[in-house]
């Protein structure tokens, strides 16, 4: 019994220490997102353009809201995918697959890999966007774009939720935003 409440321990920790947690660093003045339309951190794969056989209608968009409904409020489990407990990037593969029925990664980098790059001012619904919670410049948590600067992730502190890009520190960590669905 000690050794699988030790194990139990060792997972949990684990957990705690790597995934998409967020950590304060500031990166632009209070208050201010960059309009970046093409950052390093986030760069187009020329093979793999937005999906054009997916088209985000009213129908799409209703099952994406049913879907984001499902997790809000799940715990964060770092490498889980589902309402019982998500990480950042399964959040986004099973909100894809279950809504859209689109295969995607679940892999912060390799969903920055994916869609095409849209600007801070041309967001929408659908969109990922993307940010570096530590000192280098690439993703390290993605979130899907809701509306009005919303946007739906899963915090390694509050599992998933929604918040602002306006908000500390997503302002400051921001990186770009990846469109999948025209």
């Amino acid at each position: 019994m000690k050794k699988t409440t030790f194990f139990l321990f060792i997972i949990m920790m684990i957990t705690i220490i790597s995934g998409c947690g967020i950590k304060l660093v500031p990166r632009y003045p209070e208050g201010q997102i960059p309009d970046k339309t093409s950052p390093a951190e986030v760069q187009p794969d020329q093979n793999q353009k937005t999906n054009t056989s997916v088209v985000m209608n009213k129908v799409l968009y209703q099952k994406f809201l049913a879907e984001i409904k499902t997790f809000l409020g799940a715990p964060y489990v770092w490498g889980g995918a589902s309402p019982a407990g998500t990480d950042c990037s399964g959040l986004i593969s099973t909100l894809y697959k279950r809504a859209a029925n689109l295969d995607l990664p679940h892999s912060t980098q390799q969903l920055s890999q994916t869609g095409r790059i849209v600007s801070v001012k041309q967001i929408k619904f659908g969109d990922l966007v993307f940010f570096n919670n530590g000192e280098g410049k690439k993703p390290t948590h993605v979130g899907f774009y809701l509306t009005k600067g919303n946007f739906v992730h899963a915090s390694e502190s509050e599992g998933v939720i929604i918040s602002k890009l306006t908000d500390v520190p997503y302002r400051n960590q921001y990186l770009g935003a990846k469109r999948l669905i025209e």
